[in-house]
C-alpha cells in the first residue's frame, strides 16, 4: 500500500505513514488530548489598510513558522480558520507528556512571532488557550478530515477568547501535568458559556525547567531491584580497578525505573571512587544538535543552567575546562588558552548558546567537536573516574551514538563508563556497540515481583499494606514502579490511607488514572503495528485474560476481512512486548492498567458493538452456555445495550460477521430491537445459575 499524503510505499498493518507520520488508519477513538487554540491579534486592524493579497501572504508565512513550532514539539494541526490555529497535542499519536510539549510549543510560537514581526516590522500578537481532556477523534462520517469534538476543545476555545494578547491560558487538567515545569498565576474561577460550574484558569508565564530535565520532587526507594544494582556496581569496580572503559546499557518499558537505577549506581560510584558522574538525556523533540545532550552534560558539571546569559555560561564551562586540563598529569605540553577556549567553544556550540546552528556549519564542525570532546575527557579521566549517564538514547540520532563508541574506543584503557537507558521494544532495531576494548552489560529490566511490588507499595503509602490491597495493586500496575507510584497518589489524596483514611473510597481510587498514565500507556500502545493494537482491543473487551485459543478463534470469527490480528505470531509479540503474559493456553493482560486504557480508547459505539460479537459468539461456541459461563456472556450482551444506549445508537453493530439473528442468543431479533430483550433473559439465566 502507499501512503495517501506522500506516496511512499508503507509496510501492511502500518498505522503511520514511516517517511511523513502520515496517519493511515482513520478510525474514531476516545483520546486524552492536550488542545492549543491560537488566534493572532492585530490582523483585522491590519487587513483594512493592506491589499487582501499582501495580507494573504504574509499571514501564510507567518503560519509556516507558527505550524513549524507546534510539529517541532509532536503536535497535530486539526486546522486553521482565518487567523487562529487548532492544534492537538496526543492525537493521532500519543506522548508521555503532551500537556507539556503543548505550553512548549506555545511559548516557541509566542518568540517565532516576536521574530517575525522584527523582520518585517510589524506588531501581531498572539493569544493562546490550551486545555487537556478526553475527546472523541476521527473523520465526520458526513466527509472531512481527522478532527477533535468534545468539551475539551470548546473549553481551550473560550480560553484563548479569555486571554490578553500575548497571554498563554491553560485549564486545570493541562496545570497540574506541568505545574513543575511552568511557572503559574491564577486567575480564579472563571464561568465559561455553557458550563454550569466555573473553571479554574491559570496564566502561565514561563518555563522553569528545559525539556526533559524535571523529577518529581519525590524520591521513592529503590526496591526489588538488589541483584541489578550489584550488576551495575561491579561493572563501575571493574572499570576503575582494571582501567578499562565500560558500556551498562539499561533496557526496559518506560515507567521500569530504568533511571532511577542508573542513578544511585553513579552515586555510588561517586561514593567509592570519587567519580565525576557527567549526566544529561537525549530528547525526541528540540534538538538542534544531534550532540547537544553531551555538552548538555558538561555545562552541567560546570553549574549552568538554562536560565544563564552565554557570558555567564561561556566563563563558567571554560572555568571547568582550565580545571581539568591544567590537572591532567599526562599533558606532554603546556596546557594553551587556545585549547580551553576550543572546548569552550564546542561546548556552547553544541548547546546552540553560540554559533548559528545550521547543519552544515555542524557538519564542519564535527571533528573539532570530537577531537575536543575527546581531549576533555581524555584528561578528567585522568584526575578521577568519570560516569557518563545518558537517558532515552532510543531518540537519539545516529550521530550521537556513533560519538560514543568512538569515546569508548579513544578512552579504552581509561576508568571511563557509559551508562545508557533506552525502551526499545524487542522488534526495534537496538543500538549495537562495535565489539572493542571496553566491557560491555546488557541490563534487561524485568517488573518488579509481587513481593516486590508489596514492600514499594508499603514504603509510598508510609505503612504496611493489606494482602488484598497488595494483590490489587499488583494486578493493576503489573510490577511497573511508576504505574505503583501513581496509584498510590491517589489512593493517599482519597483519603483511603493516613489519617482518617476512608477504606470504602479504595476500589473507586484504584480505578480511577491519572492522565500521566493514560498518556504513557497510550504512547506505548500507539506503537503498536495494526493487527497487534487491534488483538489487543479484542482482548480488552473480553476482559482481563482468558483462553488463548479461544482469544485467537474468536477474533478472527468476528473480523473475518483482517484476520492477522487472529495469528499466533501476533498474539506471540504482545507478549515479547510485555502486552500480555501467558501460561498453556491462559493469557492475560500484564497490567490491568494497560487493558483499562485499551478498553477507554474505544468509542462506546465500538465498544457495543464489539460486546455484542463476544456474546453472540461465546453463546454459540460454548459447549455449554447455561454452565458458569452463562454470566460472562449475560455481562456481555448488557454491556452491549447500555454502551449502545449511551452512544445514542442501537447496539445491533456491523451486519454479517459471525452473528446468528436466533437460537443461543435469545429469542428476540437481535438486529432490530430485541436487544434489550436478549440481554434481560441471560441476565435472568445467569441469577438462576448462581442461586
Amino acid at each position: 500500500m502507499t501512503c495517501p499524503a506522500c506516496a511512499t510505499e508503507v509496510p501492511q498493518g502500518a498505522r503511520f505513514c514511516p517517511s511523513c507520520g502520515n496517519l493511515l488508519v482513520q478510525t474514531e477513538e476516545r483520546r486524552v488530548v492536550t488542545v492549543l487554540f491560537a488566534d493572532l491579534v492585530g490582523f483585522t486592524s491590519m487587513s483594512e489598510a493592506a491589499d487582501p493579497e499582501e495580507i494573504k501572504h504574509l499571514i501564510d508565512q507567518c503560519f509556516q513558522r507558527l505550524v513549524a513550532d507546534v510539529t517541532a514539539f509532536g503536535g497535530t494541526v486539526d486546522k486553521i480558520i482565518g487567523d487562529a490555529i487548532l492544534a492537538l497535542f496526543g492525537a493521532p499519536t500519543a506522548h508521555e507528556d503532551d500537556p507539556e510539549r503543548a505550553l512548549r510549543a506555545a511559548f516557541r510560537m509566542q518568540r517565532s512571532l516576536e521574530a517575525f514581526n522584527a523582520e518585517r516590522g510589524l506588531g501581531l500578537q498572539i493569544r493562546i488557550g490550551i486545555n487537556t481532556g478526553e475527546v472523541l477523534v476521527g473523520a465526520l462520517r458526513a466527509g472531512g478530515d481527522y478532527t477533535a469534538m468534545g468539551d475539551t476543545v470548546n473549553i481551550a476555545s473560550r480560553l484563548e477568547t479569555l486571554a490578553e494578547a500575548g497571554e498563554v491560558l491553560v485549564g486545570p487538567t493541562t496545570q497540574a501535568a506541568t505545574v513543575g515545569i511552568v511557572n503559574y498565576t491564577p486567575r480564579g474561577e472563571i464561568g465559561l458559556r455553557g458550563r454550569d460550574e466555573p473553571v479554574p484558569v491559570y496564566l502561565a508565564s514561563g518555563e522553569l525547567a528545559p525539556p526533559g530535565r524535571h523529577r518529581s520532587a519525590t524520591l521513592s526507594p529503590l526496591v526489588g531491584r538488589d541483584l541489578e544494582h550489584a550488576l551495575l556496581e561491579t561493572a563501575i569496580d571493574t572499570a576503575v580497578a582494571r582501567r578499562r572503559a565500560g558500556l551498562c546499557q539499561i533496557v526496559g518499558e518506560a515507567g521500569m525505573g530504568k533511571t532511577r537505577l542508573a542513578r544511585e549506581a553513579a552515586h555510588g560510584a561517586t561514593e567509592r571512587h570519587d567519580a565525576m558522574v557527567l549526566e544529561s538525556m537525549a530528547l525526541p523533540y528540540d534538538e538542534t544538535n544531534p550532540l547537544r545532550c553531551l555538552g548538555d552534560a558538561i555545562a552541567a558539571a560546570a553549574d549552568v543552567s538554562a536560565g544563564d546569559s552565554t557570558v555567564v555560561a561561556t566563563r563558567r564551562v571554560s572555568s571547568l575546562v582550565a580545571e581539568v586540563l591544567q590537572s591532567d598529569s599526562n599533558s606532554t605540553s603546556a596546557v594553551n588558552y587556545e585549547e580551553i577556549d576550543e572546548i569552550t567553544d564546542v561546548v556552547l556550540a553544541v548547546l546552540g548558546r553560540v554559533g548559528s546552528g545550521d547543519p552544515a556549519e555542524i557538519e564542519w564542525r564535527a571533528e573539532a567537536t570530537f577531537r575536543s570532546l575527546r581531549r576533555f575527557l581524555g584528561a578528567l579521566t585522568q584526575r578521577q573516574p568519570v560516569v557518563l549517564l545518558l537517558s532515552d538514547v532510543h531518540w537519539a540520532e545516529e550521530r550521537l551514538l556513533s560519538v560514543l563508541e568512538q569515546l569508548l574506543a579513544a578512552l579504552a584503557n581509561q576508568p571511563f563508563v557509559v551508562i545508557t537507558t533506552a525502551r526499545w521494544n524487542v522488534d526495534e532495531q537496538r543500538w549495537t556497540v562495535p565489539p572493542g576494548r571496553h566491557s560491555t552489560v546488557v541490563l534487561n529490566l524485568d517488573p518488579l515481583s509481587r513481593e516486590a511490588t508489596a514492600e514499594l507499595a508499603a514504603e509510598l503509602l508510609g505503612g504496611s499494606v493489606p494482602a488484598y490491597l497488595a494483590d490489587q495493586l499488583y494486578e493493576r500496575s503489573g510490577g511497573n514502579p511508576f504505574f505503583l507510584e501513581e496509584m498510590c497518589v491517589l489512593l493517599r489524596e482519597s483519603g483511603v490511607v493516613g489519617p482518617g483514611a476512608r477504606p470504602d473510597h479504595e476500589e473507586r481510587s484504584l480505578a480511577e488514572m491519572p492522565d500521566t498514565l493514560r498518556g504513557l500507556v497510550a504512547a506505548r500502545l500507539d506503537t503498536l503495528s495494526s493487527p497487534e493494537r487491534r488483538l489487543v482491543d479484542a482482548a480488552s473487551v473480553l476482559g482481563g485474560g482468558g483462553s488463548i485459543s479461544e482469544l485467537l478463534e474468536m477474533t478472527s470469527a468476528t473480523n473475518p476481512t483482517t484476520s492477522a490480528e487472529g495469528d499466533p505470531a501476533t498474539f506471540q509479540r504482545l507478549v515479547d512486548k510485555d502486552i500480555f503474559t501467558s501460561e498453556a493456553d491462559a493469557w492475560t493482560f500484564r497490567s490491568d492498567v494497560v487493558r483499562d486504557v485499551a478498553y477507554s480508547m474505544l468509542t462506546k459505539t465500538d465498544r457495543a458493538e464489539r460486546h455484542l460479537d463476544v456474546a453472540l459468539w461465546l453463546a454459540q461456541n460454548r459447549d455449554d452456555p447455561a454452565a458458569d459461563s452463562v454470566g460472562v456472556i449475560a455481562d456481555h450482551f448488557a454491556s452491549a445495550v447500555e454502551l449502545g444506549a449511551d452512544a445514542g445508537q442501537t447496539a445491533a453493530g456491523k451486519s454479517g460477521a459471525g452473528r446468528s439473528r436466533e437460537g443461543d442468543a435469545g429469542d428476540g431479533d437481535v438486529f432490530e430491537g430485541g436487544m434489550t430483550e436478549v440481554a434481560i433473559e441471560w441476565l435472568g439465566r445467569a441469577g438462576q445459575w448462581a442461586a
